[in-house]
This record gives structure tokens, C-alpha cells and sequence, in this order.
């Protein structure tokens, strides 16, 4: 589970508790099986992909009585490319996706879907030890750009 998915976690758990709602979690985390290179000649290519959702059901509304349903998920698409020389890069794009309805005695709403790109991701990474990444999250138009160094000695 990432810090994020945690934290909102929490969050959800400490507001359910402050309204006397209860709360059950559903979520499911999966993530793909350890996948081999896929050999193309010269160079290898490693697809990475990660898959997480779940289910939230909680009680509220003014008496209680309130249902909401939250089918949630995300993940990440990319790959990684691995040439002779050792140098290494890849990149890749992670989103998200929502849908829920709350129901009560007096009404039924739906909400939905809905979804978005959350971050694309890049990195060149050298055998000399040079490294250079960087993400961008088209959301709030945040980026971050790293370059690294490492020797060991």
C-alpha cells in the first residue's frame, strides 16, 4: 500500500469515527507477478505494471441511516529497457478511477465515473553511476526533476 492510499485510509477512519459512522474497508491491493525481460536483439524490455482497488462502504447523513458505495482503483503502466552497455530507462503513467452512489430512504444518487492521470514518471539510469529521473502530475501541474550520482567505494 502506497503512503497516499495509507493516509487517506486513516483519514477516512478518523472522520468515520468523529461522525459516529461505521466503516468497513474492502480494499484489495494485487500487483502483477515478477515478469522476465522480453529479449529484442540488442536490448531487453521489462513491462511494469501494477494494479490496486477496492470497495468502501460507509454509514452517515444526518440520522444515520445514509448508505455511500465507492468502487475505487488505480495503477501504473510503463516499462523498463535494459541495453548491452548497462544503461538502463523507462518510464510510466499512473491514474486513477472512481465511481460510488449514496443511497437513504429518501433518495439515490450516483456519482461517476470518473478517473484521471495522476503522474507520469521517467529515468535514465547510466553504469557510471549517473541517474536522472522525473515525474510530472498534470492534476496541480507539479514537477520534479533529480539527478544523481552514486560510486561505491
Amino acid at each position: 500500500m502506497e503512503m497516499r492510499e495509507f493516509l487517506m485510509s486513516l483519514s477516512d477512519k478518523v472522520n468515520a469515527a468523529r461522525e459516529g459512522t461505521d466503516m468497513i474497508d474492502e480494499r484489495a491491493m494485487r500487483e502483477m507477478p515478477e515478469v522476465l525481460p522480453i529479449d529484442f536483439g540488442a536490448f531487453s524490455f521489462i513491462p511494469d505494471i501494477s494494479i490496486s482497488g477496492g470497495r468502501t462502504t460507509s454509514m452517515g447523513g444526518e440520522e444515520g441511516n445514509t448508505r455511500f458505495v465507492e468502487n475505487e482503483g488505480g495503477g501504473r503502466i510503463g516499462g523498463n529497457v535494459i541495453l548491452p552497455s548497462g544503461t538502463s530507462f523507462g518510464g510510466g503513467i499512473s491514474g486513477n478511477y472512481y465511481r460510488g452512489k449514496e443511497s437513504s430512504p429518501y433518495h439515490s444518487a450516483k456519482y461517476g465515473p470518473g478517473g484521471s492521470v495522476e503522474e507520469y514518471d521517467a529515468y535514465v539510469s547510466t553504469p557510471s553511476g549517473i541517474t536522472a529521473t522525473g515525474r510530472y502530475n498534470p492534476t496541480n501541474d507539479d514537477y520534479m526533476i533529480q539527478l544523481l550520482y552514486g560510486k561505491q567505494f
